[in-house]
């Protein structure tokens, strides 16, 4: 597995007219930092098949993809490797009455995981600027 080079540097505002903007690779690299960090997360890869990545000038990131709309909006594609114990925890032991037993089950570990995920690169994004 590769792991990104350069990723103590401060973040820098591309040249281009109008209001500035981050590089991409900037900001893959503040995204795949940020989903390295949640527990559970064992890494972030570029896949198996289709090798996702960001590319800069003489670098790359891999595992995280971005795309720019020309809104200006900003998708992100992140494949990351599960650590298995962080999905293969006990369903709770229902209750005597049974109530809650549904609601236990409604959230699976898989998904809070994903929320999390998607949360914490959207904060690392915000905080960017």
């Amino acid at each position: 597995m590769e792991r990104e080079h350069s990723q103590d540097h401060a973040p820098k505002a591309s040249r281009q007219t109008g209001p500035a903007r981050l590089d991409d690779i900037v900001v893959a690299r503040v995204i795949a930092r940020a989903a390295r960090a949640i527990p559970g997360v064992a890494s972030v890869s570029p896949g198996r098949y289709a090798l996702v990545a960001t590319y800069g000038a003489g670098e790359r990131v891999p595992g995280v993809a971005l795309r720019r709309a020309e809104d200006g909006e900003l998708d992100v594609e992140v494949h990351v490797n599960l650590d298995a114990s962080a999905i293969m925890r006990p369903e709770p032991a229902p209750s005597p009455s049974g109530a809650g037993r549904d609601k236990a089950r409604a959230a699976p570990t898989l998904l809070l995981l994903a929320d999390q995920i998607r949360l914490s690169i959207r904060d690392a994004i915000h905080a960017l600027g």
